[in-house]
């Protein structure tokens, strides 16, 4: 029985290996500079910001625009580090959040007025520029395992659908510039602040469930944790990861992601001198 018992556990620890780390980032907001710096503390990139991560997979939540002067620079950095993840079995995920999809939609509110002195900024997020023709393909929501990476909620309402579909929902609308399609609302995955509710994240993980996964846990970005730590709610089934690791928004250099490991989710952290929040 312990013979038995020992290979099991030796296979999953192979099996594990295998597969490589499950890491996510939250929002970066502009700030080129600590984009690389999270990526490399992660272990996953080197200081030529070749990918080093072998196996692993990295998601980023979305929110890479606006705030900050380098959006576009961030835009590229993980294009490149997903092109070379590839070719080592590894894998890099850029989420959509609601700060590309109000570039996509003309909203340039919160971009940065420093990113107009370089390239053509405007017209390069409109149909057919470089940055339309990338974030029109980033999906919404992702699913490893039994977790779901969304950029700021997974409403029951859509839960249902499946991951494909909401997806599919997504680029369709992009596609003919839908901007009043309900998933890219509001109260959709990519803007809602009401799914902190443990009652709404229960019913989200049981409506997801019943298309036939095996969720247990969702992880968002969105919504500022003002003490930069990553937030657990609802008895982990619920982790909130934005800790606003962008200078734009805070000069606190926070600096966190989390790994999602076979125990469960595990935060990690760059230490800073002082935390007294924003």
């Amino acid at each position: 029985m312990l013979r038995v018992l020992f290979s099991s556990c030796i296979a999953l620890l192979l099996a594990t290996a295998a597969e490589g780390r499950l890491l996510a980032i939250g929002d970066l907001h502009g700030d080129y500079n600590k984009a690389v710096e999270v990526l490399t503390v992660m272990g996953v990139i080197d200081s030529d910001k070749n990918w080093i991560g072998g196996t692993d997979t990295v998601v980023q939540l979305g929110d890479v625009t606006d705030r900050g002067p380098y959006s576009r620079e961030i835009i590229d950095l993980f294009e490149e580090v997903k092109a070379s993840a590839k070719l080592s079995g590894g894998q890099v995920v850029t989420l959509l959040g609601n700060h590309e999809l109000m570039n996509l939609m003309g909203d340039l509110r919160y971009v940065n007025p420093q990113e107009y002195k370089t390239g053509d900024r405007i017209n390069e997020f409109k149909p057919h520029g470089k940055y339309w023709n990338i974030l029109k393909d980033y999906p919404v929501v992702f699913l490893r395992g039994s977790t779901i990476f969304v950029h700021a909620g997974f409403p029951a309402a859509f839960a249902r659908l499946g991951v494909n579909k909401i997806n599919e929902m997504v680029h369709d609308a992009i596609s003919i510039s839908n901007w009043h399609s309900p998933v890219l609302g509001g109260d959709g995955p990519l803007w809602t602040r009401e799914e902190f509710d443990c009652r709404r994240v229960s019913a989200a993980i049981a409506a997801i469930n019943e298309v036939g996964e095996h969720v247990r846990r969702i992880v968002v970005g969105h919504t500022i944790q003002r003490n930069g730590r990553i937030t657990e709610y609802c008895d982990g089934q619920l982790y909130a990861i934005d800790v606003a690791m962008s200078t734009a928004i805070t000069h606190r250099d926070y600096l966190a992601y989390l790994e999602i490991t076979p125990e469960g989710a595990v935060p990690h952290y760059r230490p800073v001198a002082e935390d007294h929040g924003l």
